[in-house]
C-alpha cells in the first residue's frame, strides 16, 4: 500500500518490483490513491486523500490505508498485509525503507543551526515519527523487513525492537532495464544531445534532493580532475545554487543539468562513473541501478552502500569532500573503469527482483507461522 503507485520514487519502484513478481503466482491487492503503473492481474483499491499540505497527505494516506485494510480483511480475507514504513498503522509486515527518527538525528548533527532548531516544528516529520513510533513501539506488526543492515541497527537502537523481529532484505533492481548493453543504444545519442565528446570521462549523479545527496561536493571536485571529466546532474531539484557554484569554481562548462528524467537508464549508459556523496540513505536505488548498468559506484559509506560497494573492486567509498572525490575518480580511472564496471554489474546480479521476492515470501511464511 502507498499513496502513489508508479515507477518514479524509490518506495514506488520497490512496491512495483515486488508486485510484478508476486502476481505471477499469487493473488495481489494494491491499496493506493493514484495508480499510474499497470500490473496485469493485480486487484487495485483506490481511495482519496488530502494532498496539501504534505503533513495532511501523510496523515490522511495512513488513515485511508488503515480503513481500507480493516474493510478488505473482512471482504477479501488477506493472508498478509504488507505496508511501507509510515503508510499505515495496521499491517502484518512493515518494510522499513528508512528510520525517520535516526534520519532526523543524523541530519540535525550534519546541518546544525537553523535545521536543528526548526526541525522539531515540522508537521510532516512529526506525523511520520508518530506513526513510526506507534508501529515499532506498540509492535503493530508480525515481522519487519529492513532494506539494509544499517536501518535494522537504527530501528533496534531507536525503538528497542528485538533482533529476531527484523529480516534484512535489500531493494531490488530490474536487470533488464538497467544493463551495460544500454551503452550500445543510448551512449552516443545522449552524449551527442548534451554536447559531450566520446573522449570525455562522464560522471553521473541522480537525485531529487541535491543538498542532502551532496551535489556540491562533486562540483568542488571537478577543478581537481582532468579537464575532460564532465558531470551529468540528473534530477528535478533547484539548479540555481549549483550553477552558481560551478561558475565560481570555473567549471560551468563541465556540468550539465538535465532536469528530472524518466529515462534515467539512458543517462547511466552515457556515463562512465556514478558519484553519490549523500549524507543519509536507507538503501539508495540509484546506486543499485548504476551498478546494474555497469558503472563503478563512488558513494558515501551509508546504509546500503556499505553492503553494495567492495572498496577498490566495484567502486570506492568517498567522503563529502571535493579533494577526496577527485582522488577516488583518479583511482577508479587507474584501476580501469571497464573492469570496475563489470564487477559492479556482477554484484548487482544478486539484487534481482526474483531474488528479493523469494526472500520476502519466506518472511511472509514465517509471519503466518
Amino acid at each position: 500500500m502507498m499513496s502513489v503507485f508508479n515507477k518514479q520514487g524509490g518506495i514506488s519502484r520497490y512496491v512495483t518490483g515486488l508486485a510484478e513478481q508476486f502476481v505471477k503466482e499469487h493473488e495481489v491487492h494494491l491499496i493506493c490513491s493514484k495508480y499510474e503503473t499497470d500490473i496485469p492481474n493485480a486487484h487495485v483499491h483506490r481511495h482519496r486523500i488530502l494532498w496539501r499540505p504534505p503533513s495532511l497527505q501523510v496523515a490522511s494516506n495512513a488513515l485511508a490505508n488503515y480503513l481500507d485494510v480493516r474493510r478488505l480483511r473482512r471482504e477479501v480475507g488477506f493472508d498478509i498485509v504488507h505496508s511501507q514504513g509510515a503508510e499505515c498503522f495496521s499491517q502484518d509486515i512493515i518494510c522499513a525503507q528508512s528510520c525517520q527518527k535516526a534520519a532526523v538525528e543524523h541530519l540535525r548533527a550534519e546541518r546544525g543551526g537553523m535545521y536543528r532548531l526548526l526541525k522539531p516544528f515540522e508537521p510532516r516529520s512529526n506525523i511520520v515519527l508518530a506513526i513510526e513510533g506507534h508501529n515499532y513501539g506498540k509492535k503493530a506488526y508480525k515481522r519487519i523487513i529492513s532494506v539494509s543492515q544499517g536501518v535494522k541497527r537504527e530501528i533496534m537502537e531507536q525503538y528497542g525492537v528485538p533482533d529476531e523481529d527484523i529480516a534484512v532484505i535489500p531493494n531490488g533492481v530490474d536487470l533488464e532495464e538497467f544493463k551495460p548493453q544500454n551503452k550500445e543504444s543510448f551512449r552516443g545519442k545522449i552524449r551527442g544531445e548534451l554536447g559531450l565528446d566520446e573522449s570525455d570521462v562522464v560522471l553521473v549523479f541522480t537525485a531529487w534532493e541535491f543538498n542532502r545527496k551532496g551535489l556540491r561536493y562533486i562540483i568542488e571536485a571537478l577543478p581537481k580532475t582532468g579537464k575532460n571529466v564532465k558531470l551529468l546532474a540528473v534530477g528535478g531539484d533547484n539548479q540555481g545554487p549549483y550553477r552558481d557554484l560551478a561558475q565560481k569554481m570555473g567549471v560551468k562548462d563541465r556540468v550539465v543539468f538535465t532536469g528530472h528524467k524518466l529515462n534515467v537508464r539512458e543517462y547511466y549508459a552515457a556515463a562512465d562513473i556514478f558519484v553519490f556523496p549523500t549524507a543519509y540513505e536507507a538503501f539508495s536505488l540509484s546506486t543499485l541501478e548504476a551498478a546494474a548498468s555497469g558503472l563503478p559506484v563512488l558513494a558515501a559509506k551509508v546504509n546500503g552502500t556499505e553492503e553494495l560497494i567492495k572498496d577498490g573492486v566495484n567502486g570506492f567509498f568517498i567522503t563529502r569532500d571535493g579533494a577526496d572525490i577527485a582522488d577516488k575518480i583518479r583511482q577508479a580511472q587507474d584501476a580501469g573503469l571497464d573492469r570496475m564496471g563489470a564487477q559492479a554489474r556482477k554484484t548487482a546480479l544478486g539484487y534481482s527482483w526474483e531474488n528479493i521476492a523469494s526472500a520476502t515470501l519466506k518472511v511472509y511464511e514465517q509471519a503466518l507461522g
